[in-house]
């Protein structure tokens, strides 16, 4: 059976939108207080990444749990050079004994699409975790930081309602038409949804979307390079690939989420 165009768009993520319609933006004064400076230009685009899920996959180990060295998906220790997918583990500082302690897998292929994209971006990471968590997973991932120029955490988000949002508006020196950021989460880039690329959730380790460069150019947000590089404002290219925000447009203001239930019920 064909289905209508309607069919084909997800709920969930019209739920969100609408949520993300209704999320009331923060304010300038909040915004000045957080404002922060990238410095020296070395790219015309700056592409932001967020961590957990994006990235990485963690999780708690429990205590008494053996410790474990880094190894590879099938077994075998690698080395950080390998395109395999690694998982390694960290212990965060001043916990008590046996807690504290998280086992982290990368997403496949991470280091070889890091080191494709940073020919042609400046990257930053911009995570709604703590800094102390989140810099022992980067300087794992990025230990000569030849990657991650920059990298902002939970204290350079801005929670609103119960949402972390990721507010570009916070980074004074750079431009929304030269910003990309890359998240599982259209939560976190609400603020600005057309300068927003979403990605699939990593969060198993057996079945997972790689960030592989693939022969034709194309890298792991599934479209090519040249297409953010040679846009004098990247939220033209996103606005015509996820539509995002004609999307939430379209949703109208009070009941939206009712009336999508409503319609399901009908048919």
């Amino acid at each position: 059976m064909v289905k209508e165009p309607e069919d084909l768009v997800d709920r969930d993520l019209l739920h969100l939108l609408a949520y993300i319609k209704r999320l009331p933006l923060p304010s300038d004064e909040v915004i000045a207080g957080r404002k922060i400076e990238f410095g020296e230009i070395i790219r015309h685009k700056t592409l932001i990444f967020d961590l957990d899920e994006t990235l990485i996959h963690s999780k708690m180990v429990p205590p008494g749990a053996p410790q474990m060295s880094t190894f590879a998906q099938g077994g075998g220790a690698q080395s950080s050079g390998d395109n395999a997918q690694l998982s390694f583990e960290i212990q965060l500082p001043g916990a008590p004994p046996g807690q504290g302690r998280f086992l982290v897998t990368q997403r496949p292929y991470l280091r070889m699409c890091l080191e494709h994209l940073s020919n042609y971006y400046e990257m930053a990471i911009f995570t709604a975790a703590e800094q102390t968590y989140a810099d022992l997973i980067v300087d794992h991932i990025d230990p000569e930081r030849k990657y991650f120029r920059h990298r902002l955490y939970r204290h350079h988000c801005i929670k609103v309602a119960e949402v972390y949002v990721k507010d570009l508006r916070i980074i004074d020196d750079r431009t929304f038409e030269d910003m990309v950021i890359v998240d599982n989460s259209i939560l976190s880039f609400a603020a600005q949804l057309d300068n927003g690329v979403p990605i699939c959730s990593f969060v198993t380790t057996t079945a997972y979307t790689p960030m592989l460069p693939n022969n034709s150019g194309v890298d792991m947000m599934g479209m090519p390079v040249d297409q953010e590089l040679h846009q004098k404002d990247v939220r033209i290219a996103n606005r015509k690939t996820f539509q995002l925000t004609q999307l939430m447009d379209d949703i109208r203001e009070d009941g939206e989420d009712e009336q999508m239930d409503d319609d399901e019920d009908d048919q």
